[in-house]
């Protein structure tokens, strides 16, 4: 069972104590942004977030093509050998087999801004056994 601690800060977002260089949630963290420009995040914290959120998904039991969505796109992205930055500022992320235009969406978003668009209700979640 999940257990949701949230603390919204607005539309999908969630205020985190800051502990060294990465933010704390609950159950699980989420990279902290780095402040001196894109990319804010980098490839491999997104492919960990996305498969993170996507077992989150299916303990939460979402609709199984979500969870695979996550899954897949974990997997492209953690493939993909362009540079992310370079294929998110191009616009062509969504050309990579496997992300699609919602989770491509969050992955700009994530690379670009340094936010991330991913529920609170997953991005704060502790697991309870």
């Amino acid at each position: 069972m999940l257990g949701m601690a949230l603390e919204p800060q607005g539309q999908n977002q969630v205020e985190w104590p800051l502990v060294g260089n990465v933010v704390k949630s609950t159950g699980w963290s989420l990279p902290k942004a780095r402040s001196e420009g894109p990319p804010f995040i980098t490839k491999s914290q997104i492919v960990k977030v996305l498969e993170q959120v996507g077992v989150l998904l299916e303990l939460d039991g979402a609709n199984q093509f979500r969870v695979i969505a996550y899954q897949n796109a974990s997997r492209a992205l953690a493939s993909l050998e362009e540079d992310l930055l370079t294929v998110v500022s191009e616009e062509r992320i969504t050309d990579v087999k496997g992300i699609g235009k919602g989770l491509g969406g969050l992955i700009s978003e994530a690379v670009l801004e340094g936010t991330w668009g991913i529920s609170p209700r997953y991005t704060n979640a502790s697991l309870r056994g």
